[in-house]
């Protein structure tokens, strides 16, 4: 039986339909999105859907910011920039699913 100690949880076990089913998020690290960076390109995709508002996409090491008339939009895998990356940049995208 797990237990709940301060904000951790001991001998809690994560099975697979846990985590399938959503009770449990798991966490994608460093992704490189598809699309390509060439100056003009803004849409790009990555692998699985994250949890709304989950997403962190940094470009050349550099936090963006969601929403409209920000830095990026996000709608399921697709990601739209505001400007597109330029030739050279590097963009990778952390979330959970």
């Amino acid at each position: 039986m797990p237990q709940i100690v301060g904000r951790q949880i001991k001998n809690a076990t994560i099975t697979a339909d846990k985590l399938a089913s959503g009770i449990i998020s798991s966490f994608v690290d460093k992704e490189n999105p598809a699309g390509l960076i060439n100056g003009t390109n803004t849409a790009f995709t990555i692998v699985s859907t994250p949890i709304t508002g989950s997403e962190q996409i940094y470009l050349n090491g550099i936090l963006q910011e969601s929403g409209a008339g920000k830095d990026y939009t996000i709608a399921d895998k697709a990601i739209t920039f505001t400007n597109a990356p330029a030739t050279g940049d590097v963009v990778f995208v952390w979330y959970r699913k």
